[in-house]
């Protein structure tokens, strides 16, 4: 089984941020790039990176709805079982890396177990509707945190008080000339939406 070799979701200055926010019944959003618990699961033995068998990429551990975890491949939406050797070297020593929302998610809940916590991902809200219904419940809500991706964005008509990126560094591994506009873009809308600090 996957172990995870997570570095702390949320840096000291972002913990200091939430908690303060959160004192005055504030609305946080914390932006995660991806979804799920971990984005990359690599051999320690060997080095491979667990992908999937049919179209060759990397597999991301989520959590599923009994609380089970599995692998999914995002690009051909094929499942694993969670219990799994490696490719190469048949190994069971791997190690989850790689900050996911769902990740997020059970960090500031474990963190702030008062704290009301919103999810808006593909994962957690596949439709619309889904959407909407979780932004409005965080609007409605004194205070909380809403977790999400680039796709939360298009949900929040209300501005947040506070904002965090919590996950970002891998838009900065994608070979192409638009990555630095691509950037600048997130972080322009997450501005955007933030009425005090980002």
């Amino acid at each position: 089984r996957a172990r995870s070799e997570q570095i702390p979701a949320l840096s000291n200055e972002i913990r200091e941020m939430i908690g303060e926010a959160l004192k005055k019944k504030s609305h946080i959003f914390a932006f995660a790039l991806r979804t799920g618990l971990a984005t990359i699961t690599r051999c320690r033995d060997c080095g491979t990176v667990l992908s999937c068998e049919h179209c060759t990429a990397p597999l991301v551990l989520y959590a599923s709805g009994t609380e089970k975890r599995v692998f999914i491949c995002n690009k051909c939406k094929r499942h694993r079982p969670s219990e799994q050797k490696c490719s190469k070297c048949n190994s069971w020593n791997l190690s989850a890396t790689g900050l996911g929302t769902a990740f997020v998610e059970e960090e500031i809940k474990r963190l702030y177990p008062e704290t009301p916590v919103f999810r808006i991902d593909r994962e957690a809200t596949p439709t619309r509707t889904e959407a909407r219904k979780v932004a409005a419940q965080f609007a409605a809500a004194t205070g909380g945190v809403l977790v999400g991706t680039e796709m939360a964005l298009f949900y929040l008509s209300d501005a947040v008080t506070d904002s965090c990126v919590v996950s970002f560094d891998t838009l900065f591994n994608i070979p192409s000339y638009r990555t630095n506009e691509r950037i600048i873009e997130l972080f322009l809308a997450i501005a955007e939406r933030t009425k005090n600090k980002l």
